[in-house]
């Protein structure tokens, strides 16, 4: 498990065999992550988390089968880096590009959350603008405003 898990946005955790050129990503269970281990192989732990823009990381190397918790620490993109590129020495370009595009995620996640915000309030704005039902006909392009009732009654005229 993850101390203070619940202060993470999102929270990745990878196995690293050793003798492997490979890594393998837990999946969680609820508020665990759960994975067997195969008693041929020595294992090594790293976690990644996202809080915001924050990154937070944990590595522990030589894990045995049994529960663990783990507790992050803050880190900066260029340590991560130095970090993953010092763990997985065999082919780190794979285990880099997997935490570029779990960070290009977590970006996109946030930009979604910021495009709801702003037109789940456009929307509370034109119910008070037009408080008779004529916001939801309202079309937003660029600069302009457009009405697509105005528009059709426009279109049957000519």
């Amino acid at each position: 498990s993850i101390e203070n898990q619940q202060q993470f946005d999102r929270i990745f955790v990878y196995l690293l065999p050793d003798g492997l050129t490979s890594f393998q990503r837990v999946e969680q269970y609820g508020n665990l992550f759960n994975e067997k281990l195969v008693a041929l192989f020595k294992y090594d732990a790293i976690v990644i988390a996202f809080k915001g823009e924050q990154t937070f990381f944990y590595k522990q190397t030589n894990l045995q089968p049994g529960q663990h918790t783990f507790r992050l620490s803050a880190i900066t993109e260029k340590e991560l880096r130095q970090q993953l590129k010092a763990t997985i020495k065999d082919k780190p370009d794979e285990m880099l590009n997997e935490y570029e595009f779990q960070l290009f995620e977590q970006q996109e996640i946030r930009r979604e959350v910021q495009l709801r915000k702003e037109s789940d309030f456009r929307t509370q704005i034109m119910t008070v603008i037009w408080p008779c039902g004529e916001a939801r006909f309202a079309i937003i392009e660029g600069n302009e405003v457009s009405n697509s009732t105005a528009d059709s009654t426009s279109t049957r005229m000519q």
